[in-house]
């Protein structure tokens, strides 16, 4: 039977002061649980879209871990949100015992077309759930196929492939809607550049896909790699552009080394939560926790980092895209992070981000400690504990966004808080938001509504990870961020730093006739901006002057030109470097 809980979806809205942003005050709860941790390293998806009531816009499907008691059974549930009720019911046989760890993935193509699809751990071993969304409940015979180890994600894809992996770091495929499974290879086989077979691997690899189902990629941290005979950390991308057929990898980190963060001198490690998404167009873009250590700014010594870092497959350069306030060691008042984080909320953690359908938008949505005041203005809000056996001082957490309306060459301030005020003394945390059915635009008056959903919980700290206490009345709640105008909030700019030259990629890039291009100096400098055909041609001047420490944004127009690769290099005093542009017409 479906268990209801019937409530009206209100959406009273409050300004947020930083942008143009609404918040709802009153989450909708989808389920109640105790179950207060749900995942290690790769951000598993949690969070679909699908009109189910016919209304023609487009409701909220989930899963969950579900425990109403300490020492329960857990249950990995279907949620949904729709017809003004929200609902669950376990997503497999009860009678089997306990599952974990849900994915879920409404399906679209193929056999499975308009159905949800399910995956979760039960006695080590992966299982799956096909839901029918016209009956809402799970189709039964429950499938009894198992493959792998355990933590699983997967795509469908419209052909009716399933594609999967798991702990044990093999890709594996079905044909016949989770019947049979087969390996299909081993993440990494084939790249000659790597060696991770003796490699300690990430609890889970992250597996996502583009809409058009051409892009497939994995992704996680293997310790102990060989890279070109050394023994290295490293972020590994392991990834496919013709549906799977074939697969190519590459290391995009290495964890401990500087000069890898463009805006910023840190050296990640690269060792906890990440996120990704793919564009149509085969753009792979990921998010991580950036903990590490570095200068930070204003500094001199090594500490503590802990930024949120971005990632694409079209520029290759990591940059941290979270408030620069909130990433030092400490909070400015003696409360060093380290020693207040509840589980593995560590700095900017837990992110996922989230594409519009043309590819253009982006939206980032993390985990971040709670401030009384705010950010660089007041301490982190901190728990001092249950008084319980496992008692601990945590700081609260709440959640933060940021946007980019360029396809990732430009990101916002990074620290909108979401939940500050609303829910104030509970800890928010494991966020998910998805763009899916909107497109970017630049003149949209109209209130769009962006569903995230997260989880609240009244005692800070893991009490899976054995921090506090048990809450039996913590939930998983679906709440929207509304956006007044345009998309995207006002006043998306690219990062600027005063005590670093920088040389920012080109927007819109490929571009047809004009592009901007951003640069900052630090100091007074004689500055030359050019741009060059690919055999070193110089085929434009765009800045040949003295210029003081500053922001500068240059248009380029490129009528004249022929389709092609090009170059533009900035030269200020000492400092040279070259970015590459595409004209495509």
């Amino acid at each position: 039977m479906l268990q209801r809980s019937v409530s009206l979806l209100l959406f009273v809205i409050f300004f947020l002061t930083i942008t143009n942003a609404q918040t709802n005050p009153d989450p909708e709860t989808i389920f109640s649980t105790g179950y207060d941790y749900y995942y290690n390293s790769g951000g598993r998806k949690i969070f679909d879209l699908h009109d189910l009531d016919g209304t023609g816009s487009k409701d909220p499907i989930g899963t969950g871990t579900l425990l109403f008691t300490e020492t329960g059974t857990k249950k990995v549930v279907f949620a949904y949100n729709a017809f003004a009720i929200s609902n669950y019911f376990s997503a497999f046989d009860s009678a089997m015992g306990e599952f974990n760890w849900g994915s879920i993935q409404y399906c679209e193509g193929g056999p499975l077309n308009e159905n949800a699809l399910i995956m979760a751990h039960h006695n080590g071993t992966t299982w799956h759930s096909i839901i029918d969304l016209i009956y809402f409940e799970p189709v039964q015979p429950f499938p009894q196929a198992t493959f792998g180890g355990i933590y699983p994600q997967f795509v469908y894809l419209q052909d009716g492939r399933i594609i999967a992996t798991t702990n044990d770091y093999n890709i594996y495929v079905s044909t016949d809607q989770g019947a049979t499974w087969s390996v299909d290879r081993a993440i990494g086989e084939g790249d000659t550049s790597v060696d991770l077979s003796s490699a300690q691997g990430p609890d889970e690899v992250s597996i996502i896909k583009s809409k058009n189902n051409q892009t497939i990629a994995m992704f996680g941290t293997w310790q102990d790699a060989i890279v070109m005979g050394d023994t290295a950390t490293v972020f590994y991308l392991y990834y496919s552009t013709d549906s799977g057929v074939t697969w190519n990898g590459k290391v995009i980190g290495k964890g401990d080394e500087y000069e890898q963060v463009t805006n910023r001198n840190y050296a990640p490690y690269f060792t906890l939560h990440k996120s990704g998404i793919v564009s149509e167009e085969g753009v792979i873009h990921i998010v991580c926790n950036g903990i590490g250590k570095g200068i930070f700014s204003g500094g001199t010594d090594t500490v503590n980092v802990y930024p949120l870092l971005y990632w694409n497959s079209s520029a290759e350069e990591w940059i941290s895209i979270s408030d620069e306030v909130m990433e030092g060691p400490d909070d400015g008042f003696g409360n060093n992070l380290i020693d207040y984080a509840p589980a593995n909320s560590l700095g900017q953690s837990y992110p996922h981000i989230a594409i519009t359908d043309n590819g253009v938008g982006l939206a980032v949505i993390w985990t971040g400690p709670e401030y009384i005041t705010a950010p660089g203005f007041g301490a982190i809000n901190i728990y001092q504990g249950d008084g319980g056996p496992n008692s601990r001082a945590v700081f609260y957490t709440d959640i933060y966004f940021t946007t980019s309306n360029g396809s990732g060459t430009n990101w916002g301030a990074g620290a909108n808080g979401l939940c500050d005020g609303a829910l104030e003394y509970r800890s928010e945390t494991f966020p998910t938001i998805l763009l899916k059915g909107l497109t970017h635009a630049s003149s949209d008056f109209e209130t769009t509504l962006i569903p995230y959903i997260f989880y609240s919980d009244s005692i800070p700290g893991s009490f899976i990870m054995g921090e506090n206490g048990f809450m039996a009345d913590s939930k998983w709640l679906l709440d929207y961020l509304a956006i007044i105008g345009d998309i995207w909030p006002s006043g998306v700019q690219e990062y600027s730093y005063p005590d670093v030259y920088f040389l920012y990629h080109n927007y819109p890039n490929p571009f047809n006739p004009t592009t901007k291009i951003n640069y900052q100096i630090s100091e007074i400098s004689f500055v030359t901006l050019k741009v060059f055909d690919v055999l070193g041609k110089e085929v434009a001047t765009l800045v040949n002057e003295e210029k003081t420490a500053g922001s500068y944004e240059v248009d380029f127009n490129a009528e004249g030109l022929t389709s092609g690769i090009y170059f533009y290099t900035l030269s200020a005093g000492s400092f040279n470097e070259t970015k590459k542009m595409i004209i495509l017409r």
